[in-house]
């Protein structure tokens, strides 16, 4: 899994790479837009599941799973932004190495024991 997601951290870095500004149209402005953020709030927490499979346990209805999905979508939207703003350097493959170690040491966190 941790290959599958540098692969996909390194493509996305390399599109924000090529345009800076598909970084504020993909990860800035749904923040920054209450029906947007509505929007993603509602569909990542499904979207993520569905790719995550098994790695994610308990209801996408629980507050604790969402607080978690948050964290960690947080996190991957605070370093996309500061990396393509250039404040975190610029070599890719070490930013795609932390963003890829950061997502699975906070994956762990998305399982929620089903019967507590």
């Amino acid at each position: 899994m941790a290959r599958d997601l540098a692969a996909v951290y390194d493509a996305a870095a390399r599109l924000m790479e090529a345009d800076p500004r598909v970084c504020r149209i993909l990860l800035i402005e749904p923040v920054a837009d209450a029906r947007l953020r509505r929007y993603v709030r509602d569909t990542i927490p499904v979207l993520t599941t569905s790719a995550l499979g098994d790695l994610v346990t308990g209801s996408i209805d629980d507050p604790q799973l969402r607080m978690r999905f948050s964290a960690l979508f947080g996190a991957l939207i605070s370093l996309f932004v500061e990396w393509t703003e250039g404040s975190l350097g610029a070599d890719r493959d070490a930013f795609v190495r932390h963003v890829s170690t950061v997502t699975t040491q906070l994956i762990p966190e998305l399982r929620i024991p089903v019967d507590r």
